[in-house]
């Protein structure tokens, strides 16, 4: 075990942050698995959206997309109680700042700061996007 890092936290306290943030992603992913279920078993209850099937589809897909979104956050939770062995919890990756002890109670599993993880999300659209140009007046440096 490395030497911890992060003045606002201690270890038990961030091995507890990430312990309560996997039992609430455990808990979304088992009321969509249920959903999906449902939806499987009975179908959408709402007939006033148009096909039923086409209904469903859009559903399922929904649902699916947030049950992959879940299974992400717990596989980063496992890396970052990595990092807290590691000692690196709670430090930004990108660029070796302390990441902000409001942003870790949110997002414990996040390895990088809001302003980091916004910067990345900026070059990975204007990577998807070449043609459109984007403004973030707030990161204009």
């Amino acid at each position: 075990m490395s030497k911890w890092q992060h003045s606002g936290i201690s270890r038990k306290e961030a091995l507890e942050i990430l312990a309560s943030r996997k039992a609430s992603l455990r808990e979304e992913w088992k009321r969509n698995y249920l959903h999906i279920k449902e939806i499987l078993l009975s179908g959408s209850g709402e007939s006033n959206r148009g096909d039923p099937v086409d209904q469903i589809r859009n559903d399922l897909q929904a649902l699916t997309k947030k049950q992959q979104g879940c299974v992400k956050c717990l596989d980063k939770i496992v890396d970052a109680r990595k990092r807290i062995f590691y000692g690196s919890f709670g430090i930004c990756e990108a660029c070796g700042e302390e990441i902000p002890l409001g942003r870790l109670q949110i997002r414990p599993e996040s390895p990088v700061c809001a302003f980091c993880k916004t910067k990345q999300e900026r070059e990975e659209n204007v990577i998807k996007h070449p043609t459109k140009t984007f403004f973030f007046p707030a990161l204009a440096v």
